[in-house]
């Protein structure tokens, strides 16, 4: 999918329960990533785009405000981001 900025990002979705605490992580060693957190109603949850001072990689730790269906949302910083990337959902 093509973001306003020109990036391309993939969409990824999990069942969610109120108060359970999830981690996601994305990696990549030829792009920059940025993480989004969308809730069932559409609001964005949390975003980050690097995970430490020291990465590039990005990691999103919350606690899921309601029960229903999660997007995350695997960007790039910026719009020239391509690359292979892993991401998981614990």
């Amino acid at each position: 999918m093509l973001e306003q900025d020109g990036s391309l990002y993939d969409e990824y979705q999990f069942q969610g329960r109120q108060g359970q605490r999830v981690t996601i992580s994305m990696e990549s060693s030829e792009f920059d990533t940025y993480l989004l957190l969308v809730d069932p109603a559409g609001q964005l949850v949390d975003q980050n785009d690097d995970g430490s001072e020291s990465s590039t990689n990005s990691q999103l730790v919350v606690t899921l405000p309601s029960n229903g269906l999660y997007t995350v949302i695997a960007n790039a910083y910026d719009s020239s981001g391509r690359g292979r990337y892993t991401i998981t959902v614990r």
